[in-house]
């Protein structure tokens, strides 16, 4: 991690509720709103990066899938 980003990266997670501040002290904040946030932000982060899948696509996998999202509710 580059010398200065730690503060700066805290701060964002601060923000996103993953973290708290007190003092000169960051704690994790309460795990599981922390583990969803997280979850949430690296869903996003896979968004951006891959723009998602089309319809077209995911019709097109489902067609070969080995475990059918439709399967899972039986």
């Amino acid at each position: 991690m580059p010398q200065g980003s730690v503060g700066p990266t805290l701060a964002r997670l601060e923000g996103h509720g993953i973290v708290d501040h007190r003092a000169q002290y960051w704690t994790i904040a309460d795990a599981e709103h922390a583990t969803a946030s997280a979850g949430h932000l690296g869903a996003e982060a896979a968004e951006a990066t891959d723009g998602g899948f089309s319809d077209e696509e995911i019709a097109a996998w489902m067609e070969t899938a080995v475990d059918p999202i439709e399967d899972r509710d039986e």
